[in-house]
């Protein structure tokens, strides 16, 4: 549908091939999901005792899986008890900044911060391959649950279908067409991306069984419930 809107028909000699498309299918794939903030995963990572900044030096940083669009929370789990602590983010060059020395602690003990280290590097996959550690070496094995949005999968000529169901499939075509259009009539491709807009907006205001419809609920805990059930 979106070839018919830009009058790019031609199979035997296409301004865009369906390679090129599928690029554009996966880029729409992601700016609707950090749109929406779904789909969600999470990831676990286990922290060995002394795992962490010791000597100048970062012991045994961690990858982060190479599908994550935004990081939503991150849990350090002691992984007998189940007891955990919620870690604040920093960036190195933040954490640098907060603690010149952070590399040089004096003891193990319970991290308060995760840290994304500076430098991703190139990944196996479409995206980059970034590290995560904390800012002290950790005084016991623990389980680090990272919730995040997820990046759909990449598509491919064979399996092209998205995570999201039919209903916002529109949104792809819209999506698609102003990207195909913005090399020959900007214009044109700001109508459609408004199109595109106006479509995922309409879709986000209606109630989607593929969503946890109460999701934007969830994301705000009340604090007060939340002290009576530690206390419980």
């Amino acid at each position: 549908m979106a070839r018919t809107m830009v009058n790019d028909t031609d199979s035997s000699n296409p301004f865009h091939t369906d390679a090129n498309l599928l690029l554009f299918v996966d880029d729409w794939g992601v700016d609707l999901a950090a749109y929406l903030g779904w789909p969600r995963a999470q990831q676990t990572i286990t922290f060995a005792q002394g795992d962490g900044p010791n000597s100048g030096a970062i012991t045994n940083a961690k990858n982060l899986n190479q599908d994550i669009v935004e990081i939503l929370s991150v849990y350090f789990e002691n992984i007998t008890t189940g007891l955990a602590n919620r870690l604040k983010p920093r960036t190195e060059h933040e954490m640098q900044a907060y603690n010149p020395q952070w590399r040089y602690p004096s003891g193990q003990a319970l991290p308060t911060y995760y840290i994304l280290l500076d430098g991703p590097t190139e990944g196996t996959v479409d995206w980059p391959q970034s590290q995560v550690t904390v800012n002290l070496p950790c005084n016991e094995v623990r389980t680090m649950r990272i919730h995040y949005i997820q990046a759909p999968a990449a598509s491919s000529i064979t399996t092209n279908s998205p995570i999201f169901p039919p209903n916002y499939h529109k949104s792809a075509v819209y999506y698609l067409a102003s990207m195909m259009m913005l090399p020959k009539d900007p214009r044109q491709a700001d109508y459609y991306f408004k199109l595109y807009d106006l479509e995922r907006k309409r879709q986000k205001s209606l109630t989607s069984n593929f969503r946890d419809d109460a999701i934007e609920i969830w994301d705000h805990v009340n604090l007060w419930d939340q002290a009576i059930a530690y206390k419980s």
